[in-house]
């Protein structure tokens, strides 16, 4: 079974360009068909369509502009290796945020940004099973119960 993440972000670049940053990543490939392949992972990137913005708008209160969709080749979600591409890569793109972002993994919200302010889901033992990843996330944050709607 694949583990599927997605992030769905206001950004002020274009699929093309994030998949452009994240190539640059080791390990990962020259985008093709807006897909790009890293050790452990597939992301595709594409402009939020239409459907993705009315979810945006009616379940996490922003409509999108950039969809970005991360599954893992061996499908092992407790693997610390796989995570760490997951949040490798939503940072750079955070980084190029302009508004609101939300990070779910399957059905579960990993963390939102809203108001510039990074918000990371405590609930649960998520975060506390993955804190040697902690230093990946560059971006100031609290961790805080995040309903998963």
């Amino acid at each position: 079974m694949s583990f599927n993440y997605s992030l769905s972000l206001t950004a002020a670049l274009s699929a093309e360009k994030a998949l452009e940053l994240l190539s640059q990543l080791p390990g990962f490939g020259v985008p093709v068909d807006h897909t790009t392949v890293g050790p452990g992972i597939v992301i595709s990137a594409r402009p939020a369509d239409e459907e993705d913005k009315e979810f945006g708008l009616e379940y996490e209160g922003f409509e999108p502009d950039l969809s970005v969709y991360m599954t893992h080749k061996r499908g092992n979600h407790d693997d610390l290796l796989e995570v760490d591409n997951v949040i490798r890569t939503t940072m750079i793109l955070l980084h190029h945020c302009t508004g609101n972002a939300v990070l779910r993994a399957n059905d579960s919200l990993w963390l939102r940004l809203q108001n510039n302010a990074l918000l990371l889901n405590s609930e649960g033992a998520l975060w506390q099973e993955l804190q040697p990843l902690l230093p990946l996330v560059t971006l100031p944050y609290q961790a805080v119960p995040l309903p998963d709607d």
